[in-house]
């Protein structure tokens, strides 16, 4: 042990009245220090657990939020989803129907430049059948 100023040779500290109260002294404003340091610590992690959950709160509500939102979302875009799908049949069926068009309107367009040929074609037979008759007919 330490010897104090105040002692004498071969007496302790703790033999010495005022000694033994400034070592009370001591270990009392230690205690009080670890104290005070263990109780702000204390406190310290209550307000960090306090704001957890007011954190956890908060952001709970928000993930409520953005699932409700997203549901609406989903509700939205299903039919959305569908109808494209079938405005993108409708157009595959109507691209379908133009090239049936365009083939139909080819095919008009060379009746009608054959027609004279036609035509012509038609009031021959026309003729070799009125021949035909008028040679098979006995009255002529």
């Amino acid at each position: 042990m330490m010897m104090s100023s105040s002692t004498t040779p071969g007496q302790s500290q703790s033999s010495n009245p005022s000694s033994q109260h400034q070592h009370q002294h001591q270990n009392s404003s230690t205690s009080k220090r670890y104290i005070t340091e263990s109780q702000r610590q204390i406190d310290h992690l209550r307000h960090c657990l306090s704001l957890l959950s007011t954190t956890t709160i908060s952001a709970t509500t928000t993930a409520s939020g953005l699932t409700q939102r997203s549901e609406h979302l989903s509700t939205l875009t299903s039919p959305a989803s569908e109808t494209s799908a079938s405005l993108t049949q409708a157009s595959a069926n109507l691209n379908t129907t133009i090239a049936l068009l365009r083939d139909a309107r080819e095919k008009f367009d060379t009746v009608s430049d054959c027609e004279p040929s036609i035509e012509r074609l038609y009031k021959g037979a026309q003729e070799i059948l009125d021949l035909s008759a008028r040679r098979d007919d006995p009255s002529n």
